[in-house]
């Protein structure tokens, strides 16, 4: 993924989002976040992402319902589930549904960006 992109951030913890915002904005990326899957998915209609990078374990919508609509909205989007403690099931509908790639949501930042330049 090329410098500049646009990322959109879904976590309903708000630290953790902060993190990676602070993070990837410092690395040339141009970041947004949701506290939820509803409001990711209203900000992902009205904005222009290159990836999404998504919590499994947020209240409301589950997040593979969030990743199906996204893929439905964006073919080629590309998506990245994150999580502390998800089951094997978990990660396997999320991949299911769309996202490229399951990584743990305590990732050192500097692989978190490896990871997104991979794509």
């Amino acid at each position: 993924m090329k410098l500049g992109a646009g990322i959109l951030i879904i976590d309903d913890e708000q630290s953790t989002a902060c993190v990676f915002q602070r993070y990837l904005n410092r690395k040339g990326f141009k970041t947004d976040t949701a506290a939820g899957g509803a409001e990711g998915l209203e900000k992902f209609k009205a904005g222009h992402y290159d990836l999404v990078i998504i919590d499994m374990h947020m209240p409301g919508l589950s997040t593979a319902d969030v990743v199906a609509e996204l893929k439905s909205l964006d073919r080629g989007l590309n998506i990245l589930a994150v999580s502390a403690s998800a089951e094997s099931r978990e990660i396997n509908e999320v991949l299911a549904a769309g996202a490229k790639k399951f990584i743990d949501k305590f990732i050192l930042l500097p692989d978190l960006l490896a990871e997104i330049k991979r794509i």
